[in-house]
């Protein structure tokens, strides 16, 4: 049986990947409603670790599926999740082969359809540990 301390981490690793997915869109929404195309950020090491093998792109809501699908048969990348926000399409890919995200990213930035490309960023929150008296109770509820 897990501990509580086990099942608190795993709540939230889980809650990290989400702020860091919603992150990511929120600032790839944003640029789409300024109506820019990104300047390149491809993955180097001083803009934080990211998802092996992941990218994010955006598209014009505008672009027919089957655009987006030839292009991820092209690249060959495999959809994981894709959010509609406004007048953009963000799409969340796995990399289904050993090709580097810096890589994917330069082809991705080379198609005329696709606004924005960027690594799969991970998030967490920092926060200073606390003495141990002070430390809170944290009780983990996972919901199934």
């Amino acid at each position: 049986m897990r501990s509580n301390k086990t099942r608190s981490t795993a709540v939230s690793s889980l809650k990290l990947l989400a702020l860091g997915a919603l992150t990511a869109v929120l600032a790839l929404v944003s640029a789409a409603q300024a109506g820019e195309r990104l300047a390149s950020r491809s993955a180097s090491a001083d803009q934080g670790p990211y998802a092996p093998a992941e990218v994010l792109t955006q598209f014009a809501a505008d672009v027919p599926d089957q655009t987006v699908a030839a292009l991820a048969q092209r690249l060959r990348l495999d959809r994981i999740a894709s959010v509609t926000a406004g007048d953009v399409i963000l799409f969340r890919w796995k990399i289904s082969d050993r090709r580097s995200v810096p890589a994917v990213i330069r082809s991705l930035e080379a198609e005329s359809i696709v606004l924005a490309a960027q690594p799969n960023y991970l998030y967490g929150l920092a926060q200073a540990a606390l003495p141990p008296a002070e430390k809170p109770q944290a009780v983990a509820r996972v919901s199934r």
